[in-house]
C-alpha cells in the first residue's frame, strides 16, 4: 500500500510544514488559503530523498544531457510526472530543490 503524505508551503512564513498523512485534517488545521498542499509521490530519488509534487528534479535526457523540471500531477493520467520527459519518474532522478525555495533552478543557465 502506498503511503499518503503531504507537506504544506506557508506563503506568509515562506517555509514548509511537512509529513502529514491526512490531507483533510491537515488543511483544516492550517485553515486558510495561505498554504499550498503538496503530495508525496510515494517515490524516492537516487539518494533516497522523498519526491513531492512541486519538487525540482534533475535527470539525464535521451541524449544524456542534464535537465531539470518540476514534478507535476496529471489528472487525466492520475499520475505524477516530469513535463518533457518521456520516461516515468524513476530512481535515476535527483531532487535539487522545490518551486518555492529554489525557483532559480528552473532558469536557463
Amino acid at each position: 500500500m502506498r503511503l499518503i503524505k503531504f507537506r504544506a508551503w506557508d506563503k506568509r512564513r515562506k517555509a514548509f510544514y511537512a509529513d502529514h498523512q491526512n490531507s483533510e485534517s491537515f488543511a483544516e488545521d492550517l485553515g486558510n488559503d495561505n498554504y499550498v498542499l503538496q503530495q508525496f509521490t510515494g517515490l524516492l530519488d537516487k539518494n533516497g530523498k522523498e519526491i513531492y509534487e512541486g519538487d525540482i528534479c534533475e535527470y539525464a535526457d535521451s541524449y544524456n544531457e542534464k535537465r531539470a523540471n518540476v514534478i507535476t500531477w496529471d489528472e487525466r493520467k492520475a499520475a505524477f510526472y516530469i513535463p518533457g520527459r518521456a520516461y516515468p519518474i524513476d530512481y535515476k532522478i535527483e531532487v535539487m530543490g522545490n518551486i518555492y525555495e529554489n525557483p532559480e533552478l528552473l532558469q536557463p543557465a
